[in-house]
């Protein structure tokens, strides 16, 4: 992987793709008038919201708000860095982005870590799926319903219940000890003994892949769960296997969870296979750790709605308790899915069929409150006072976050019913702990007057002064010649939206720092700017139901600026005068005159 990729070369990819052909190979476009139209790739749509614009190299959806170039679809798309997306697109377009002396030396480690690991992986599979020594394995996965096709989509091996045989194999390929150590293959051996012995001897092996397909690492699982041995094992942390930010089955399923707008997470490897196997190919796993954020943000690239599958048993619920609380704080909309029996997804999809299954996800799944409320009930006792308090304690901060009246109302029946306690002194405790929320915040800040020029209360919704200034950061981002007359007539600092005021402060910075006069690369000009302002930019610019004269522009937001600063001293002066600080109003009042002089010229 090339972790520097030079400007020029970036440029050279610009100017060599064409977005809508790139674009084209995940959605089905129309042409419409300069643009071209289609169904959106990153949310389920039924009509086209999804829009390309080839002469700016930009793409904008109007339906979930994403936008950018085609780095940026890129990245999305495949879950790419940038320095990934680079490279797709420079292999697409015939650029050979550095010779090989700009390959950093890591990257040529990691890459060798890579293939090392490849080649584990196919002699494991060799020796399940043609060698006589793996028939115990493949016995055991031919009784666990596994076919001979999955086996081979998921690359699944065996290692012999051997000392040394990897470290041999290897061997005869040059590969050193320490290498096969590096990468978690091998482990030293303990006591008087030295040398190494193979880590996952005697154990059906599951490859770990990467998003891109690359195998990474390994688990483990022991044949005869009679042995005094853990169950699973899994490769250490490398430097190419992080586990806490993978997830089993992802490189699969990726593509299935955002057509489906819906991942099902399940806890192990056999969970994930036998889901996959049954068509069920939106299933992932977190690798038999505790649920991790970098995990989270991984399943938002592809959808909000996650539910949870894990085993029925106390370690399961535990386990589920954890997932909620990481998934909701990353803005998942997440449901957990108990099986009955105490039976993991693995079994009840063998048992009952995997129709059963998705029939329990989508009506026997809960949403995160009434999971909590159900596992509060059953760790305390509802009818006893105590019991009541605890139960209400467990989920009340959910509660307090629910915004939609419906929501509310459906959450204080139920869990009046399950309590006995009415549904008024629910909606009190909700009220008392809000306050005291409120409270704890009120707390933190000192009371000293601070003067904020930024607050855009004016602007939320569609006023007026919001379609002028996003009017105008449209004209002079589509005209930045104008960018001297838009300094002189009206100034950045009259702008109240951020967002707009940011793209006309990167379009200045930008112009200076490369000493544009005439020539502006506007596809330059927006690699220079964060992702979220790229999907900015790109609703900006696809946005064409304002029209204003310039002059109607500069009026309007200098008119506004005033009158907002004007609002803001009377209210400072007002608390100073509260506080009693005779010399901090004085000081407004003299501005707050020189304000309205100036407003009135």
């Amino acid at each position: 992987m090339i972790n520097f990729i030079p400007e020029e070369k970036v440029q050279e990819i610009l100017e060599r793709v064409s977005i809508e052909q790139i674009i084209s190979r995940y959605v089905s476009l129309r042409q419409q008038g300069q643009n071209y139209l289609g169904l959106c790739p990153f949310h389920n749509e039924k009509t086209p919201s999804f829009s390309v614009n080839p002469s700016k190299g930009l793409f904008y959806c109007f339906g979930c708000g994403v936008g950018g170039n085609v780095f940026t679809f890129i990245m999305k798309a495949e879950n790419y860095t940038f320095a990934e997306a680079a490279e797709f697109l420079a292999s697409q377009a015939g650029i050979l982005l550095a010779d090989n002396k700009l390959i950093k030396k890591a990257d040529k480690e990691k890459n060798y870590l890579i293939d090392i690991n490849t080649l584990a992986q196919k002699y494991y599979h060799y020796l399940l799926v043609e060698s006589s020594k793996g028939k115990k394995a493949l016995e055991y996965l031919e009784k666990r319903g596994i076919s001979s096709n999955t086996i081979k989509e998921f690359g699944i091996g065996y290692s012999l219940d051997d000392w040394e045989s990897l470290i041999n194999f290897m061997k005869k390929r040059n590969v050193s000890l320490s290498k096969l150590e590096q990468v978690g293959l091998i482990s030293p051996s303990s006591g008087n003994n030295s040398g190494y012995y193979d880590r996952f001897r005697g154990r059906i092996i599951f490859p770990i892949y990467n998003l891109n397909g690359l195998v990474i690492g390994f688990g483990g699982r022991i044949i005869d769960d009679t042995l005094k041995a853990p169950k699973y094992l899994n490769s250490p942390e490398t430097k190419i296997f992080q586990k806490s930010k993978l997830l089993y089955g992802m490189n699969i399923a990726r593509d299935e969870v955002r057509r489906k707008d819906l991942v099902i997470l399940v806890e192990g490897y056999m969970d994930v296979i036998a889901a996959h196997q049954k068509g069920i190919k939106n299933t992932v796993a977190s690798l038999g750790t505790a649920f991790t954020a970098d995990q989270a943000r991984m399943l938002k690239r592809y959808t909000d709605n996650v539910v949870i599958a894990y085993d029925a048993d106390e370690a399961g619920q535990e386990a589920a308790l954890r997932g909620l609380s990481i998934l909701h704080e990353n803005g998942c909309k997440i449901k957990i899915l108990t099986l009955p029996e105490k039976s993991d997804p693995d079994d009840y999809i063998r048992k009952h069929g995997p129709e059963k299954f998705i029939h329990s996800i989508k009506n026997q799944a809960v949403p995160l409150i009434e999971y909590k409320l159900r596992i509060a009930i059953q760790k305390n006792n509802p009818d006893a006072l105590e019991g009541k308090k605890k139960i209400l304690d467990f989920i009340i901060g959910d509660l307090v976050e629910i915004n939609s009246l419906v929501e509310r109302e459906y959450y204080l029946r139920l869990i009046s019913s399950k309590l006995g306690v009415t549904e008024q002194v629910i909606a009190a405790e909700i009220g008392k702990y809000s306050k005291r929320l409120q409270n704890i915040g009120a707390n933190r800040d000192k009371k000293v007057i601070v003067r904020n020029n930024s607050k855009e209360k004016y602007l939320f919704g569609e006023s007026v002064q919001y379609r002028v200034e996003r009017f105008l950061a449209k004209y002079i981002l589509e005209n930045p010649q104008k960018i001297d007359w838009f300094q002189e007539s009206v100034g950045l600092h009259l702008f109240q939206v951020s967002k707009f005021r940011f793209l006309i402060a990167s379009l200045i910075k930008y112009i200076e720092d490369n000493e544009i006069s005439d020539r502006f690369n506007f596809k330059a000009f927006m690699l220079t700017l964060p992702e979220e302002s790229q999907s900015i930019l790109s609703q900006l610019l696809n946005t064409n139901e304002d029209t204003y004269s310039l002059n109607d522009c500069v009026y309007i937001i200098k008119n506004n600026w005033y009158k907002t600063q004007i609002e803001n001293l009377k209210k400072e002066i007002s608390a100073a005068e509260e506080c009693d600080q005779r010399e901090v109003v004085d000081s407004l009042v003299l501005n707050l005159i020189q304000l309205q002089r100036e407003w009135k010229k």
